[in-house]
């Protein structure tokens, strides 16, 4: 039976917004025990705020990087190629995906083509608060848990 204590399946590396390579983590989460280790990188998305923050427009590296650990652990910890796919990602969830987790890290205001950072810090949500929901505090959560379902 397989355990928590015996899977990561949301990581990010550095083709996205993570500290440590795919390669890194793979190795880190086989040495700790890790039986399943999903690599989850952010989908790309148009959100200027994003640029350095997902996977690029084509990954195919990262898509490549993850098979190629697949093989190198073959038959001692399953690596799974996964996407955390965001609600602005123009995109639906790709095809190649085995797994997928849905987030919703921006708000996209259709009236002003502004994205709003949701989870970042403080003064970034205050913004999307007041300029996207006119200061409406409720509003802003509807919003966001609008986007949430939708994913």
């Amino acid at each position: 039976m397989m355990g928590p204590e015996l899977c990561s399946v949301h990581t990010h590396s550095t083709f996205c917004d993570g500290k440590g390579t795919l390669e890194e983590m793979a190795a880190a989460a086989f040495a700790a025990g890790v039986r399943y280790f999903g690599a989850s990188g952010h989908s790309h998305t148009p959100a200027p705020g994003d640029q350095d923050c997902v996977l690029p427009e084509d990954p195919g590296e990262y898509r490549r990087e993850v098979l190629r650990l697949r093989e190198v652990y073959q038959g001692r910890m399953e690596v799974l190629l996964g996407i955390e796919q965001d609600s602005c990602s123009l995109q639906p969830v790709p095809n190649w995906a085995e797994y997928w987790i849905g987030s919703v890290h921006e708000l996209f205001d259709r009236a002003t083509g502004v994205y709003h950072s949701i989870d970042w810090d403080r003064e970034k949500m205050e913004r999307c608060r007041r300029e996207m929901f006119g200061g409406d505090g409720l509003a802003m959560v509807r919003g966001y848990y609008a986007d949430v379902a939708a994913m």
